[in-house]
């Protein structure tokens, strides 16, 4: 999601609705994707998964991380539920398919509106750092640097070396 979000940029001159269908549209592909990739360096607990597709070899967990995001998506575009009882639907973010679930919804529901986003994020009472955390990569991303909001950047350390990573 975040390669092609910085690398494509497939978001960028665009807003509201439009952005939200292709933001959705993305998230999907990528779900997609990541079923045909291969298991090829397993730890060595693992090996008997090598050359096995993710989506086979842990097809609970692929199974929970489809379901979890596109419910997101789904609750995304419901203004009938607000963000509080939508996360709540989502999960606490306690393990990594419920902080990617909670962080795109919070990007989808509010994509045009970066303090939003991560306020939407961090605003339950689960693992509200690690689903910030995500929220604010993948919105950063949308955005850019230069369009995110000075008070998030301001006292941002160490500013110099996140931004050499980022340039890399």
């Amino acid at each position: 999601i975040l390669y092609r979000l910085v690398k494509e940029q497939p978001l960028k001159g665009i807003s509201g609705e439009e952005a939200r269908i292709k933001f959705s549209k993305l998230v999907a592909e990528s779900l997609s994707y990541i079923s045909f990739l291969k298991v090829t360096e397993p730890i060595s607990e693992m090996s008997w998964y090598k050359d096995v597709a993710i989506s086979k070899a842990f097809s609970e967990d692929y199974s929970k991380l489809f379901d979890l995001t596109l419910r997101a998506i789904n609750l995304a575009d419901n203004k009938e539920v607000n963000d509080e009882e939508a996360i709540r639907k989502l999960g606490e973010g306690w393990v990594a398919e419920e902080t990617l679930a909670i962080a795109i919804y919070a990007v989808a529901r509010h994509i045009d509106n970066f303090e939003d986003a991560l306020i939407a994020a961090v605003n339950h009472d689960g693992d509200s750092d690690s689903t910030g955390a995500v929220a604010g990569n993948i919105i950063g991303a949308i955005v850019g640097y230069d369009a995110t909001p000075n008070k998030f950047k301001k006292n941002l350390e160490p500013n110099d070396v996140i931004l050499a990573i980022a340039a890399d």
